[in-house]
């Protein structure tokens, strides 16, 4: 939807039942012209503003991805209080918009009634470190991205452009950076001579603002300075204000800043800030952040934290940081750690008090006495609110109103207008950030997402940090939380019920709900018994596609899993109740080997593929029917037998993902971790193929980049395979020998998670979860002859051919039969893989996948551990 069919019009009168100061700021003429015409009905509202152009006549053949659900995640039944994905930082507009530095899906500006928008679909890098706004104009901010949970992520700066009519809205700059900057923690703006200071990974570096439009003319810092990571910078009477953090002993400390040298000054010259080794030892501090107060500059805080993530000490300064005391306790009774949400903890203190302080691990706690004693927030009857979020990010003061208080945590936005008193997180409804994971847990940890094949439109999946969701995707429910905290496998059953786990609650097994059509939603948590013990199981489940194979009980094995010594079916009655699993196989594995995948078109035979020191490898299992005990009984019958090897044995390589079609045709994705270097800057990563049962392996040819979800549509011959990398979405119209880009209407950097193909009573559907931009939904059209398309620059990258120009658009040519690469340049022939030709990179032989460094960190036995 065009910018100019917004507006805040409508968004007033709404916003006139929210009666506080935070939403009474004056909106500008800009802004409210800038959004103009009539109210949004939630099936209408739409939170990417000026997307691509609607191409229906040249596209009809492709995949055209919309977000599925513009929703957060309803935490009552009132639909008062929402969470959404993790948020980092805030800043706040002239008009009394929240703009909000979302962890992985870009800047999100939230108006006073809920809807949201986002402002970084195009950018390069939407993972989002902190914010900041220019003291000398409102409507110049800056956004500061770089590497938190995706490790691929690289530094990047962002600025609106000031010489737009709406810079917030128009498309945001993106900054040069200086040389080995990498992640960009903190920006400074230093209003009197109007410098931009930024901590880095690389270091502490400024740059005078150059007019709009031009690029910054960057300078290290000099003095005291010491490179290194720097992750929090401030203005102080001192001057600048900042740290540097370490990861090892030694080597942290604060400085203090000033400009020296002719004229305005050419040089930033650091001191080292003094810190009495009777208040702090300085090779136990790790991480530090620091903050001075607006209108007392003099007073400044740091918070430090210690090897393990948690508060070492908080420090105070009266001298706007030259020498520091010790405040609130050695150390101070703040709980939490690096386990709270990661390492992005910042500091903070009230513009207009400097006695008032805000810091949050675990929980947002506060301190009214400049740090001596501290308070919780949301705690009532010592019980946290359920509807606030754990694990926080920053806590802010309002500038405009003294009595509010805001928070960034893994759940989005709180607001507190009376401190703490009563709390708003309406700000959460239509932030689509939520961050699902994926059988590729090298971000975070495992997880899955799942269409119900029973119940229309109901789909789910385990997100990062904020529980097992689901939701109906028909324009206006939310999701809903069916478990909390950590996230992890979802997947629903033919008939419509789930089972999931998650990866927060210790060594839970797989649990099981129905689903009730009356009420549209899961009914409660029921363990799934194995038949031997009673006890559940915590494996990887992957629904059998089409289930025949019964056990000698009768009843149908309905999904497949593995540990270290077992294959296991889940049974169950024709319509899905009793449900159990049953040991069908036992085998002998290497110790730290564990199953990392399985996959079964009827039951029999199961494709096991296991990972771990010996790398990937794959196995075949012919399941016993006999009710057989693991143990008393001898185990059960089945046989598994090893297939050839799809790789090099790399000890780094995880095969996380089997599809099995009628057990002679499969299809697996191969990762290998720790492969972030110079050669592969994006991953390694590869789609495998076999056409016999598993007996011979090609690897398909697909760019080297991470994969984090690949599914394959059976019903066409031959079959299409689609596959999801970090930034990218491919399909293959011919069972995976050619492939093409079909990412048009994504984000430029989706975040690929997890990637489901459903024919069923909602059609023939490509689900999309992302990595911090929720859920994406692309109708599959029916198979016809495929066209090569010229495309122009104005429409979206299509990254294995070079762009033409748009003097050649539109040009269509008819590809031979035997080769169905669309959105090449020139109508292609055959094309080897390997043909220097070829416009896809880096492709190996079929059955040689590169080896790789040698390992860091091993790949996971069975499930990858939580990293919370």
């Amino acid at each position: 939807m065009p910018i100019q069919e917004y507006t805040f019009i409508s968004r007033l009168i709404a916003a006139a039942s929210r009666s506080s100061a935070a939403v009474a700021r004056p909106f500008t003429l800009a802004i409210a012209m800038s959004m103009a015409a009539t109210s949004l009905s939630p099936a209408q509202f739409r939170p990417f503003p000026g997307g691509p152009p609607e191409v229906s006549a040249i596209f009809g053949l492709g995949l055209r991805w919309q977000l599925a659900n513009p929703y957060g995640i309803v935490k009552n039944e009132e639909q008062t209080q929402w969470n959404a994905g993790r948020i980092h930082d805030l800043a706040f507009s002239a008009g009394g918009g929240v703009l909000s530095a979302s962890n992985t899906g870009g800047v999100w500006l939230t108006f006073p009634d809920g809807n949201s928008i986002s402002l970084s679909r195009d950018w390069d890098n939407p993972d989002i470190i902190s914010l900041t706004s220019d003291p000398t104009r409102r409507d110049h901010f800056y956004a500061a991205c770089g590497a938190d949970d995706v490790p691929t992520s690289i530094g990047a700066l962002y600025e609106t452009d000031t010489r737009a009519a709406i810079p917030l809205i128009a498309p945001w700059r993106k900054v040069n950076l200086p040389p080995g900057s990498a992640t960009v923690y903190r920006v400074l703006v230093e209003p009197t001579r109007r410098r931009l200071i930024i901590a880095c990974e690389g270091g502490v570096w400024w740059a005078n603002i150059p007019f709009p439009g031009f690029s910054y003319a960057w300078k290290e810092a000099s003095g005291d300075y010491i490179p290194g990571r720097y992750a929090s910078i401030g203005m102080s009477s001192a001057g600048i204000l900042t740290a540097r953090s370490v990861n090892g002993r030694g080597g942290a400390a604060i400085f203090t800043g000033l400009f020296t040298g002719a004229g305005a000054g050419t040089n930033l010259t650091l001191t080292k800030a003094k810190i009495p080794s009777v208040v702090a030892d300085t090779a136990v501090m790790r991480r530090i952040t620091v903050a001075a107060c607006e209108s007392q500059p003099q007073f400044a805080y740091a918070s430090v934290v210690d090897s393990n993530g948690a508060i070492y000490r908080i420090l105070a300064s009266t001298n706007g940081g030259k020498v520091w005391t010790g405040r609130g306790g050695e150390p101070p009774p703040i709980p939490g750690d690096r386990g709270s949400g990661g390492p992005l903890h910042q500091i903070s203190v009230a513009p207009g008090n400097p006695n008032w302080v805000g810091f949050g691990l675990l929980f947002p706690t506060w301190s009214k006495n400049g740090g001596s004693t501290w308070d919780t927030l949301g705690v009532f009857g010592g019980k946290f609110l359920s509807y606030l979020h754990s694990d926080i990010h920053e806590i802010y003061f309002d500038r405009d109103d003294p009595d509010r208080i805001w928070i960034a945590s893994d759940g989005g936005i709180a607001s507190s207008p009376d401190f703490g008193a009563t709390f708003e997180t309406f700000y959460n409804e239509k932030i689509a950030n939520l961050g699902f994971l994926s059988t590729f847990g090298l971000r975070e940890w495992y997880g899955t997402f799942s269409k119900s094949p029973a119940a229309s439109g109901v789909v789910g999946g385990g997100l990062q940090d904020n529980g097992n969701v689901y939701s109906i995707l028909d324009g206006y429910t939310p999701w809903r939380l069916q478990e909390n905290c950590d996230g992890g496998l979802m997947q629903f059953m033919p008939n419509g019920s789930a089972l999931f786990f998650n990866n927060g609650n210790g060594n839970d097994p797989v649990h099981q709900s129905d689903w009730d059509p009356a009420t549209s939603r899961l009914k409660d948590i029921a363990d799934l018994p194995l038949t031997t013990t009673k006890k559940g199981i915590r494996i990887g489940v992957d629904r059998v596609r089409t289930p025949t194979w019964r056990n000698k009980a009768g009843q149908l094995m309905f999904a497949t899993g593995g540990d270290n010594a077992y294959i296991y079916g889940l049974f169950a009655n024709d319509d899905g109740s009793d449900a159990q699993w049953h040991p069908v196989v036992s085998w002998v594995n290497t110790f730290g080997q564990g199953v990392c995948a399985t996959a079964s078109a009827t039951g029999d035979p199961i494709f096991v593929s296991s990972c771990g020191p010996e790398g990937e490898k794959i196995f075949i299992a012919t399941p016993s029917p006999e009710d057989v005990g693991p143990v008393l009984g001898g185990g059960p019958t089945g046989e598994i037998t090893e297939l050839p090897r799809p790789g090099d044995a790399n000890p780094n390589a995880a095969l996380t993902r089997l599809v099995d079609l009628d057990g002679k045709l499969l299809y697996g994705m191969v990762d290998v971790w720790n492969t972030i270097d110079g050669a592969h800057p994006k991953g390694l990563g590869w789609l495998i193929r076999s056409r016999d049962g598993g007996n011979r392996w090609d690897t398909l040819p697909l760019p080297r980049e991470y994969y984090y979800g690949m599914d394959v549509d059976a019903n066409a011959l031959p079959a299409r395979v689609f596959a999801a990398s970090d930034e990218n979405v491919y399909a293959s119209e011919d069972g995976g020998t050619n492939f093409y880009a079909a990412d048009y209407g994504l984000p430029r950097v989706p975040h690929g998670a997890d990637l489901r193909f459903a024919s069923d009573m909602d059609g023939d559907n490509l689900y999309l979860s992302t990595y911090g931009w929720s859920v994406w939904r692309a109708r599959v059209p029916a198979r016809r002859l495929p066209i090569v398309f010229r495309i122009p620059d104005r429409f979206p990258r299509y990254p294995f051919a070079p762009k033409p120009s748009l003097a050649n658009f539109p040009s269509i040519a008819t590809p031979s039969q035997a080769s169905l690469v669309p959105f090449l340049d020139s109508t292609p022939s055959q094309v080897s893989p390997n043909d220097p030709g070829n416009p896809m990179p880096d492709l190996p032989p079929s059955n040689n996948p590169p080896s790789n460094n040698p390992p860091t960190n091993p790949p996971p036995g069975n499930i990858p551990p939580s990293a919370n």
